[in-house]
């Protein structure tokens, strides 16, 4: 039993943070941590997140404090993960390219581990030859994987990798037998199939094919994806299916219409907890739904249920269905089942089935070693033509096409966006044109290109003089998340002094009134653009994502000043 442990998950607010010391030592037989990064000069391995990883200049310490858990359950494994969706491709074809650039990376892997008491390192590369690689990698991850198997050996550490389920890529991207050859086990990242870059709902993560799937979405499912592995050759006992404990979202474009292939084109609301259009945690999910009428829906083929409420809908893993997805692994004989990841669980209990239910029904069957009865999917009847995906011009409108690539791409990795300071492009060259994806930044930040981070709007502040864009992008009538207002500090002010700045704040709101009515005349298409105006990238859940705020000098010395003026600093994180 593999869990991932998002390590960002530590800066989410209220009762979805969630730390070391929340993890349930004995669920899981095999810890990894998420995520490390490699630097790309020196190619090596590094810290994403000094703060929270490391025990210097009066950091957690997150690293010692994670494979120290092996205290609590001595049978425990703990891993490192290197890579993510985010750290992208490029960097680690660099590593790959020569036998001078891999050994530098793995010796500074097997020193990394070793300071920190990891029992091995799991590879998350997304995706060799892909994402700015070369093809060339291909054989150079092989090559990689054979030399680092051998530095390993020497040292007693373990291996792994989290690998695609989709087809092309995994043909594109790797040599199966060095896979076999030299990991301890493969982890199948078996979700994602569909995701808000679509523009129809279906569920992310199902057991088998729709009845209404056609063409290369008969390929898009956990059982398919699980059976092409094992015909390249990889053994069962190597093998690990990958079971995302978080659902994907979309906004449909009707309220009636809310089948699988529903048209979206927007990504659904996000969860209080993860904060990520397009995306939310099992907890939020179990949470919403006790709170709120929803209409659960279980697909006879697909296993797993989706759920909706008005224009809402969510697929994604409960109970039942991990039963059944972890019935199916023994049932194959395969290896065991892999987590993403153990944050999203419900592993407060709040759901009324016990803390991280998703998990112990997934370890219970695979302990018990005998499957559970699983349903063989009913015959697939002839498929039925995809739904046409026009918008009902009365309570939507389809957007418009993402700007040419040569327009925002100006370089590999993060570019602003020529037309909001608070957003940028992720830029990836494949061959002789870009993959080009839209993030945006956490409310009250803005894109900082030098940094290639988001950073507090209020320390740069000449960003978004000729743009198009204000600051406050996801909230027209309000700007409380940018600063609340500490009535008791406002009141000691001088009368003239109070009056001036109440005067200004009314300005300034009626100010952005003003562009949010030109822009959206109709109210109702204003709310929902502005609700679902990012666009979340397929990921590991919230793969790798996160935002790291440091305040500088000139960021503490803003705040003293805030805090004279009457303000106080609303600092709200969202996983980016």
């Amino acid at each position: 039993m593999v869990c991932y442990y998002g390590s960002w998950a530590v800066y989410r607010p209220g009762a979805g943070k969630f730390d070391v010391e929340d993890i349930d030592t004995d669920i899981c037989t095999h810890l990894v941590y998420g995520f490390a990064g490699l630097k790309a000069d020196t190619h090596e391995i590094i810290s994403l997140d000094p703060y929270n990883d490391l025990d210097i200049n009066y950091g957690k310490g997150a690293f010692k404090r994670f494979t120290g858990l092996k205290k609590l359950n001595p049978d425990l494994k703990t891993l490192l993960a290197i890579g993510g969706w985010n750290e992208g491709s490029s960097k680690y074809s660099q590593m790959a390219a020569t036998e001078e650039s891999r050994d530098k990376f793995i010796t500074s892997c097997v020193l990394f581990l070793q300071k920190f008491g990891f029992d091995g390192l799991d590879l998350d590369w997304e995706y060799p030859t892909l994402r700015g690689g070369k093809p060339e990698d291909k054989l150079n991850f092989a090559l990689l994987l054979d030399e680092m198997r051998s530095r390993f050996d020497k040292q007693g550490l373990m291996l792994t990798a989290a690998v695609s389920a989709g087809e092309a890529t995994i043909d594109a991207a790797y040599n199966v037998s060095a896979l076999v050859k030299n990991l301890d086990l493969v982890h199948l990242m078996a979700y994602d199939f569909h995701g808000t870059w679509e523009q129809f709902a279906h569920h992310h993560s199902p057991l088998y094919a729709y009845a209404g799937d056609k063409g290369n979405n008969l390929k898009l499912n956990v059982d398919y994806a699980v059976q092409y592995w094992l015909k390249l050759g990889v053994p069962q006992k190597k093998l690990v299916v990958g079971i995302g404990l978080y659902g994907r979202c979309f906004t449909l474009a009707r309220a009636g219409q809310h089948d699988v292939y529903a048209p979206s084109y927007q990504p659904g609301l996000p969860g209080p907890y993860t904060r990520s259009p397009g995306m939310q945690g099992f907890n939020e999910i179990c949470e919403s739904e006790g709170r709120e009428t929803w209409t659960v829906v279980r697909d006879a083929h697909m296993i797993s249920p989706y759920a909706y409420k008005e224009r809402q809908w969510c697929g994604y893993d409960d109970v039942q269905s991990v039963e059944t997805k972890a019935s199916y692994i023994v049932s194959l004989g395969l290896a065991g089942a892999m987590v993403w990841s153990i944050e999203t669980d419900d592993f407060h209990g709040n759901c009324h089935a016990g803390p991280f239910p998703l998990i112990t029904t997934i370890r219970t069957v695979l302990r018990n070693g005998k499957p559970i009865p699983t349903p063989t999917p009913p015959p697939t009847p002839t498929p039925t033509p995809e739904p046409e995906t026009t918008t009902d011009t009365t309570t939507t409108t389809t957007p418009s096409p993402p700007p040419p690539p040569s327009t925002v791409c100006h370089r590999e990795g993060f570019n602003t966006d020529p037309k909001d300071c608070t957003a940028f492009y992720s830029c990836h060259q494949v061959g002789d044109h870009w993959q080009v994806y839209h993030f945006q930044c956490a409310p009250g930040t803005v894109f900082v290109e030098d940094l290639q981070t988001c950073d507090f709007a209020r320390d740069h502040q000449d960003l978004c003089v000729n743009n198009s864009n204000s600051y406050h992008h996801q909230n027209t009538n309000s700007i409380d998340y940018d600063y609340e207002l500490d009535q008791t500090r406002l009141n000691k002010l001088p009368k003239t002094k109070k009056a001036d700045f109440l005067e200004k704040m009314k300005r300034f709101e009626g100010k952005l009134k003003e562009i949010s009515e030109a822009a959206f005349p109709d109210t109702e298409t204003a709310q929902a653009s502005v609700e679902t105006k990012n666009v979340e990238f397929p990921a590991k859940y919230d793969t790798g994502k996160r935002s790291r705020y440091r305040q500088t000098k000139k960021q503490r010395m803003m705040k003293k000043k805030s805090k004279k003026a009457g303000l106080r600093g609303s600092y709200r994180m969202e996983d980016n």
